[in-house]
């Protein structure tokens, strides 16, 4: 596992490249922005970060949905359909 200190510092170098603060090396295009934006998200969650909810809100609706479709959600990190 990384070190809250890796993980903060990938944020902000992402962050950095969104606001174009520093060059993107992977280019210019929509889907690479997505990407990068999406990242970030997931970056937040995992920081903890108050300001960004986003990825938190969507993994609260797969969750639901899920578990709406009769899928176990475990700790583990494994999803498993219910068993009959």
């Amino acid at each position: 596992m990384l070190s809250p200190t890796e993980v903060q510092m990938a944020h902000d170098r992402l962050v950095a490249i969104i606001l174009g603060e520093v060059p993107n090396p992977m280019g210019e295009d929509n889907s690479v922005k997505v990407a990068l934006h999406s990242a970030v998200d997931v970056l937040c969650w995992v920081l903890e970060h108050d300001h960004n909810q986003a990825f938190a809100e969507n993994l609260q609706k797969i969750d639901a949905h899920l578990a709406a479709l009769g899928f176990n959600l475990t700790d583990s990190g494994t999803t498993t359909p219910a068993k009959s």
